[in-house]
């Protein structure tokens, strides 16, 4: 089985980008930068995520746009009403000391025939195992549709049950 491949191997070996001395020192200019978006592009939003890891059988009958996802689904908005499907895959795992993990992650939210996509990065604090605290920074990078241009943040926060049950809560800023 995939996932339980994914949750007991932890990699332990990762790349750390420098700079050499010679290095130009120019910033490049963001097309889209945030800080422009006019308040009238921007929400606030916050809300619920009920999700569980997948079987391998789940995950082979995954629709196109959430190919190989770990992790599947329902996104809700803060009155406890469905907003759409989601979607993550979990691209890194490191331990870290006292037991936390470290995660490197990628989410598809799919509202309304859009599609937003973030880039993750988390820690999981042990409770008691299987159980986990989860912590979550997602960095709003795109989609389609409403979402193509998309940019801001969302912070989650929750219990991890690995190899089951998920249950988050999330605020942020989304612009588009």
């Amino acid at each position: 089985m995939r996932t339980s491949s994914i949750l007991s191997v932890l990699l332990l070996t990762g790349t750390l980008a420098s700079c050499g001395r010679d290095a130009p020192t120019a910033a490049e200019q963001d097309p889209l930068p945030q800080l422009a978006r006019s308040a009238a592009a921007c929400q606030n939003i916050s809300g619920t995520v009920d999700a569980r890891f997948l079987s391998d059988a789940e995950r082979s009958a995954l629709p196109a746009y959430a190919a190989g996802a770990d992790i599947a689904g329902t996104l809700f908005d803060r009155t406890g009403t469905p907003l759409g499907e989601a979607y993550a895959w979990i691209d890194d795992l490191r331990q870290a000391g006292g037991g936390s993990i470290h995660l490197a992650m990628r989410h598809r939210y799919v509202i309304g025939g859009s599609l937003l996509d973030t880039d993750d990065r988390g820690v999981l604090a042990p409770v008691s195992s299987p159980l986990y605290r989860f912590n979550n920074r997602l960095e709003i990078v795109g989609g389609t549709g409403a979402y193509a241009v998309a940019t801001g943040f969302i912070s989650a926060h929750g219990t991890v049950v690995l190899g089951g049950a998920i249950e988050l809560q999330y605020h942020g800023r989304l612009c588009a």
